[in-house]
């Protein structure tokens, strides 16, 4: 592994949590440097249904608050796809209503 780069060591170090959530969802994010991040969500069918883009965290542990209100999303299950610098990471996420 190059040292100075932007990579979390393995999934474990993203954990979306409430899971099962309602409107807001929190992920943490443990990261070896500063970076920026974005977060795309996709339903069960692949389609994409929203995406947060833009997230500035500093290096180390970091919780980030998603808003998932203002996309209306129906109760089931996500896929959320998160990317940092050139790594993708996806991990599965309830919504209940």
């Amino acid at each position: 592994m190059t040292p100075n780069v932007t990579e979390l060591e393995s999934q474990d170090d993203l954990v979306f949590y409430t899971n099962p959530c309602r409107n807001r969802a929190q992920l943490s994010v443990n990261i070896k440097e500063a970076s920026e991040l974005y977060v795309q969500l996709y339903s069960a069918s692949g389609q994409q249904v929203s995406i947060i883009d833009n997230i500035t965290i500093v290096q180390g542990l970091q919780v980030i608050e998603l808003n998932l209100a203002p996309f209306n999303l129906p109760a089931g299950l996500y896929v959320a796809k998160v990317v940092v610098k050139d790594k993708v990471y996806t991990k599965p996420i309830l919504i209940n209503k």
